[in-house]
């Protein structure tokens, strides 16, 4: 059990990373903030779901003035992840 907490904490830890290190990579190599990059890319989304083949991508995932923080979404993943910790052992120690 132990072994599998420590790889899922850091998969867990190691998704993020991954992101920052891309997104820092991008800004790098086209010389646009992150924001200006994904802005430029919007209309793609957009189109596809404009065709109405795609239900899911019509289905609003986010409220309005969503805003994603990796920062925010990070804490709040890591924070869930490590409440189940002492579930999971409590339940396996039963």
């Amino acid at each position: 059990m132990a072994i599998h907490t420590h790889l899922t904490l850091f998969a867990y830890v190691q998704g993020p990373a991954v992101t920052v290190e891309s997104e820092t990579r991008a800004e790098q190599d086209t010389g646009m903030p992150d924001a200006e990059g994904t802005a430029r890319n919007a209309p793609c989304p957009g189109a596809i779901a404009a065709t109405g083949n795609h239900a899911l991508l019509n289905t609003p995932f986010t409220p309005d003035g969503f805003e994603p923080d990796l920062e925010t979404l990070f804490e709040f993943g890591l924070r869930r992840t490590l409440d189940g910790i002492p579930v999971m052992i409590s339940e396996t120690s039963a």
